[in-house]
């Protein structure tokens, strides 16, 4: 007897991906690093990195999708809204500093 069924069992097989692409990056890099010594840039376990937040990225969007069926404008705004300001704070507070300063290699 399934106590929490959830509606699609497809978010969750995505998340699954995720987290073995995580690892498979985690893995990469560990052996690479080992019989190398040092990794090159970029490698493959940056190219299954990126993929286990794309993936990731895509199981939430598929879960919010079953979730709310059609579009969701008020929740969409509200989102924009608190995204654009934490953005602007982290911007102007440690984004534009650091591009501000010279003495460091990311104002160059």
């Amino acid at each position: 007897m399934t106590i929490h069924k959830p509606r699609s069992k497809a978010p969750w097989y995505l998340v699954a991906i995720s987290g073995l692409c995580a690892v498979t990056a985690d893995a990469l890099y560990a052996i690479e690093l080992e019989q190398i010594g040092q990794v090159a840039f970029p490698s493959t376990s940056d190219y299954f990195a990126l993929c286990s937040y794309v993936v990731l990225a895509a199981a939430l969007l598929v879960m919010i999708r079953k979730q709310v069926p059609g579009r969701d404008w008020p929740s969409l705004i509200d989102a924009g809204i608190v995204t654009v300001g934490i953005a602007l704070v982290g911007w102007t507070f440690l984004v534009h500093p650091a591009l501000a300063d010279d003495s460091s290699a990311l104002g160059t």
